[in-house]
């Protein structure tokens, strides 16, 4: 399965800015009021939080998670 736009926004919401390609929200698990952490590149297809990387990966891992509950109810 591969990530989508479409993914990223039914989990973080509308992107609160963007710079060039690039989407941006502030991370869920910074919080960091000051800043807006949470980068997407749709065009490397690429998810990435510039204050701390490991929330990237637990970000990308809980919407993955719920796209494959969604694809498995969809085949029930």
């Amino acid at each position: 399965m591969e990530l989508t736009l479409n993914d990223i926004t039914d989990h973080l919401g509308q992107p609160r800015t963007k710079i060039g390609t690039e989407l941006i929200w502030q991370c869920p698990i910074c919080m960091d009021k000051s800043k807006d952490n949470l980068h997407y590149n749709p065009v490397k297809n690429i998810l990435w939080c510039f204050a701390n990387e490991e929330h990237s990966k637990v970000i990308l891992s809980e919407i993955m998670k719920k796209k494959h509950e969604a694809k498995r109810m969809e085949n029930k």
